[in-house]
């Protein structure tokens, strides 16, 4: 098993979530966010485009679907993706701490980020910079893994090794510190959750997904593919499931 870069561990989890969870989570992000054609949009950590094209199909020409994202991989992906769909977009590289700076004078409807808040490095900044880009009434809709995450796939991982840092500071991210963060800045926040059951009907589905997860330990994999190749000696199938927590803040 070859180590991966971010873009494609990525890629991986998408490719994962399309062919193995039940509920596309696009839909949930869509009923929050509530976007009208002509309306403009910003994608915070847009990353290939998962969310962001499928926002640019409903604001149409007459609005905006804008992204930004540190990687210029996939920011390339993204504008590939977009010619295929055929959909307007616009994107800059630009960092989660630098939002206001980046794009001077822009100002949406509405903002989202999904699955990415998290890399923040200065959240307080990044939440302040989100509400000034903001028009007054505008909305912004924020979701990403919360305590319960994938605890199956962990209550495995830690039959071979410990729980990454890493991974428990994601799941706490977003009740610990994003929400109150957003509470700070908005009048208006309300949450909810998205539970999501993800269905591996094999080994290397497990094995493809964890190495592309923050859970992934290099020294561990011998020990957690022979775990797996027992697991799968009694059964069809692994179940985890997706826990996540969206904020909803208007204004």
């Amino acid at each position: 098993m070859k180590p991966v870069t971010e873009e494609q561990a990525l890629s991986i989890r998408i490719a994962t979530h399309g062919q193995f969870a039940k509920y596309e989570v696009n839909d949930w992000i869509l009923k929050n966010l509530n976007l009208k054609k002509g309306e403009r949009i910003l994608d915070i950590g847009c990353g290939n485009g998962k969310q962001l094209i499928p926002y640019a199909k409903i604001v149409g020409d007459k609005g905006l679907a804008f992204g930004v994202d540190l990687s210029e991989e996939l920011l390339e992906e993204l504008k590939e993706a977009a010619k295929k769909s055929k959909v307007s977009i616009k994107v800059k590289r630009c960092g989660m701490e630098e939002l206001a700076e980046g794009l001077g004078k822009e100002r949406f409807d509405a903002a989202a980020s999904s699955f990415a808040i998290y890399y923040s490095k200065d959240i307080d900044k990044t939440v302040s910079d989100i509400h000034s880009l903001l028009k007054g009434g505008g909305r912004a809709f924020i979701c990403g893994p919360t305590e319960g995450n994938n605890k199956e796939l962990a209550d495995l991982h830690v039959k071979v090794a410990p729980l990454p840092s890493k991974f428990i500071e994601n799941t706490q991210f977003m009740a610990k510190t994003a929400l109150p963060t957003f509470e700070k800045y908005f009048k208006n926040v309300k949450t909810s959750i998205f539970k999501n059951p993800i269905t591996f009907p094999n080994k290397k589905a497990v094995l493809d997904y964890w190495s592309s997860y923050t859970l992934f330990n290099e020294m561990a994999k011998d020990r957690f593919e022979s775990l797996l190749d027992d697991y799968f000696a009694k059964k069809s199938t692994f179940v985890t499931h997706k826990i996540v927590l969206g904020i909803l803040a208007k204004k």
